[in-house]
């Protein structure tokens, strides 16, 4: 077999598998089965949220006959930053037989989500059933509208494209329609290419009837060359806003994305001073793979046309400068941008162009994140994933460092019948995840669902810097971390197997983090995940808790957004502190489960009482207390003293807890202790002291 042919079965193996919903057993997944085009759809999403396209867009099927026509959308995803609306629709076969479509076909499905589109923002919601999930896309839509600058429609198809076929190319009113059409042709030569985006030429002559005169600089390397450019503005506003993020290197689009892309003095600038642009701002450096270049009758160096234009610095650059001009309406024509281009041997693409980008961003602290499959850290998690079995030794958890690496596995080391059916009992598919699982695992149960509801890709950035910033520079994860992020993965999908059946009608990959955030908030560090790993389940009380809480914390996330887009609301830290301060109920058998594993104290005992009775508040001061390490404890110490905000004995007190924490709480704090403890934590909350919650900010 060929490599597309081992990525053709791969695909079409997991669009089996999501359609069948993947439960093996009562504590699979969650998901449910679900119809052939629906699951394609999921499978084909994920693959290119990878790439950074069509980034957090979610699987939404609606269909319909309207007096305008046919409508038709199956996923969407929106971005309020960059005011980009993404609309996919998917042309099926259940055959999957590779029936190349016909230019007539493409444009008959385009106009189908197209036309959706102009209902959704008419107002067509007010005429659906307002219980499901398609409901609450449109007026997702109709609600947003004016905030959109591009709308971009994706046709994703298990045929074939035309040999010969153009996309369309539509603007009308006061969007700006893109079009973008995949097949698994396509698809396989982007996810095949050593390099992380879809080379892209531009004729420069062509489309704009210009070149752009350069610098050529003098280098004895032979694997790349140097130029220095001052490119107008329009030229670059006019490329982003056909191509957008596909522009920007995935690092690059990768940081705009987590930490946002509106920069004010670039935007002040732009709108009142566009002539003093190039003196002000500090330009872009870009990667290519070719140049086309000619020399003029002045012996000037001209750049004709760029193959494979990526910007590797001053993605924020480039945004602004399209989204001053859509939206503020600035005038660029006085606009230039200085540039440095770098012509990359295509051999050398693959090595050299991430060290570009990596130190051409070195003034950004996640400009340390590798966010590639081949870090070390992702690369140690499949190898623990071979080494380590589940209890019984029966099956094994599979990390997935890129997508589709599971059954390429399993073609390579299971080729018969026999040996595949072996390989699947060892693996079963409810105990796959991926790198973007990991992360989306992670940063729910260290509490932070609004930026898990970022969408895959942002979360997975975001994580990954976290970790190079948190963690010493050689660490690996080792087999205690392994097990505690797969009891992670079993509580997250133990929250969706629970959402699921109680049919949440919108919002579900929001509800299903906060939930498990909140559990995390309220066992206070009291949850055993290695207990979880050894019986590869929560405890039943788990389950109640999910059911209890999963109506009212959807119901919540709709109540506190007042109006606004719940989707986006979920986004904000405040929608995180809102939820984590409501009392939604605990049930006693959580409650029991909590206390059983707290630790008593080991100070302040009297030799009449050698194991004191403690009440559930002073348990949960213990929890409360010993939830924060010695570091935390040290800031909050500094933090009293610089602010005054602590007395002195508070803050002399706090070092005693730090020698507890230092010691992994071997020494286990009195009640007394405890309380004292709280008090200093609430004086802290209180006060706002900068860090607490994430615990990394230090005083100096």
């Amino acid at each position: 077999m060929n490599d597309y042919d081992l990525f053709y079965d791969s695909f079409i193996s997991d669009v089996r598998l999501f359609s069948k919903g993947e439960v093996l057993n009562s504590e699979g997944d969650g998901r449910q089965p679900d119809f052939l085009e629906n699951a394609f759809t999921e499978v084909f999403l994920g693959y290119l949220d990878e790439r950074g396209i069509a980034d957090g867009s979610v699987t939404c099927y609606h269909a319909a006959k309207t007096t305008k026509g046919h409508i038709k959308i199956n996923a969407w995803g929106m971005d309020d930053e960059d005011g980009l609306l993404s609309l996919s629709i998917t042309h099926f076969s259940n055959d999957f037989k590779n029936h190349r479509l016909t230019n007539t076909e493409i444009d008959t499905v385009v106009k189908q989500v197209v036309r959706a589109f102009e209902m959704a923002i008419s107002g067509y919601h007010e005429r659906m059933e307002q219980s499901t999930e398609a409901y609450e896309m449109m007026k997702c839509i109709y609600e947003s509208q004016h905030s959109f600058v591009n709308i971009e429609f994706i046709l994703l198809t298990n045929g074939l494209l035309p040999k010969n076929f153009k996309l369309p190319k539509v603007k009308e009113g006061a969007y700006s329609y893109h079009f973008d059409i995949w097949d698994l042709v396509r698809l396989h030569k982007v996810i095949s290419s050593d390099t992380p985006y879809e080379s892209i030429t531009i004729d420069l002559y062509e489309r704009f009837g210009i070149g752009i005169p350069c610098l050529p600089i003098t280098s004895s390397a032979t694997d790349y060359k140097v130029r220095l450019a001052v490119i107008p503005g329009f030229i670059l506003c006019d490329l982003y806003e056909e191509y957008g993020h596909k522009l920007l290197d995935l690092n690059v689009r990768s940081f705009l994305q987590a930490r946002g892309k509106v920069n004010k003095g670039i935007r002040d600038t732009l709108c009142n001073e566009p002539s003093r642009f190039l003196a002000y701002n500090n330009g872009i450096t870009a990667t290519v793979e070719k140049l086309d270049m000619i020399i003029n009758e002045d012996n000037q160096h001209i750049i004709k046309s760029i193959t494979g234009f990526q910007v590797v610095n001053g993605g924020q650059t480039m945004a602004s400068i399209h989204r001053s001009f859509k939206i503020d309406k600035a005038n660029i024509s006085e606009v230039y941008v200085q540039a440095k281009i770098t012509e990359v041997e295509p051999e050398s693409i693959p090595v050299l162009a991430p060290l570009i980008s990596r130190f051409a961003n070195s003034q950004n602290k996640v400009s340390d994140a590798d966010f590639s499959s081949n870090d070390p850290i992702h690369v140690e998690m499949q190898r623990l994933s071979e080494k380590v079995w589940i209890p019984g030794e029966q099956s094994r958890w599979y990390y997935e460092r890129t997508r589709g690496q599971f059954q390429v596995e399993k073609n390579r080391k299971a080729p018969t019948a026999a040996r595949a059916k072996k390989y699947d009992l060892e693996h079963p598919s409810n105990q796959r995840f991926n790198k973007t699982d990991f992360a989306k695992y992670m940063y729910s149960w260290d509490q932070l669902p609004q930026v898990v509801s970022l969408g895959a890709q942002k979360c997975f950035v975001n994580f990954m810097a976290d970790l190079k910033q948190t963690k010493d520079k050689d660490w690996q994860p080792d087999e205690v971390f392994y097990k505690e992020v797969i009891a992670k993965a079993i509580i997250f999908k133990s929250a969706d197997k629970v959402a699921r059946k109680n049919k949440i009608p919108s919002y579900k990959a929001n509800v299903v983090t906060y939930m498990v955030a909140y559990l995390s908030k309220k066992s206070l560090g009291r949850m055993s995940l290695m207990d979880i790993w050894d019986n590869q389940k929560v405890h039943p009380s788990v389950l109640e808790a999910f059911n209890i809480w999963v109506m009212p914390i959807h119901d919540e996330l709709v109540k506190s957004a007042k109006g606004r887009n719940v989707t986006e609301w979920c986004k904000k830290d405040q929608c995180w502190d809102v939820i984590q301060e409501i009392d939604f109920g605990m049930p006693h058998g959580l409650q029991e489960l909590l206390e059983s594993n707290q630790p008593l104290p080991t100070v302040g005992k009297t030799k009449h009482i050698k194991r004191p009775s403690l009440s559930s508040l002073a348990k949960e001061n213990l929890a409360r207390t010993m939830q924060l390490d010695d570091k935390t404890w040290f800031e909050i110490s500094r933090w009293g003293k610089k602010t005054r905000k602590l007395n002195d004995w508070q803050c002399k007190f706090i070092l005693t807890l730090v020698e507890y924490a230092q010691s992994n709480w071997a020494t286990v704090p009195s009640d007394k202790q405890a309380a004292q403890a709280v008090k200093i934590i609430d004086t802290a909350i209180e006060y706002n002291m900068p860090g607490l919650s994430n615990k990394k900010q230090t005083y100096d």
